[in-house]
């Protein structure tokens, strides 16, 4: 039973590390398509010219964001209940990289 047990937290890290990867990379595409164009316009228009068109709406990518963010904080706080020292590290790093990306998300709704 132990065996299952510490595969199923596992695979929660995994899937958090994922969930958590999407909003870094959104990000990090938005910083990238910042640093490529000269004018605002311009830059939203290359960060928009990356995305699929579902996802090209005004506020699409920032809900997206927060919910991957929900998720993983979610995933992160069920995860925590595993007493391995090394995966506790693992889930605290989640769940502040988590608010961070959900804060940084959040504020760019206003």
């Amino acid at each position: 039973m132990k065996l299952v047990f510490n595969k199923s937290y596992k695979m929660l890290i995994i899937i958090n590390m994922l969930c958590v990867l999407i909003p870094i990379v959104v990000y990090g595409l938005w910083i990238y398509a910042y640093n490529s164009g000269e004018s605002q316009p311009e830059r939203v228009q290359i960060f928009k010219s990356y995305l699929p068109l579902w996802l090209r709406g005004r506020f699409s990518v920032n809900y997206i964001g927060l919910l991957f963010c929900t998720i993983a904080l979610v995933l992160s706080s069920l995860a925590t209940k595993n007493t391995n020292r090394l995966n506790l590290a693992i889930n605290t790093a989640m769940i502040i990289l988590s608010i961070v990306f959900f804060c940084i998300f959040l504020l760019s709704l206003i």
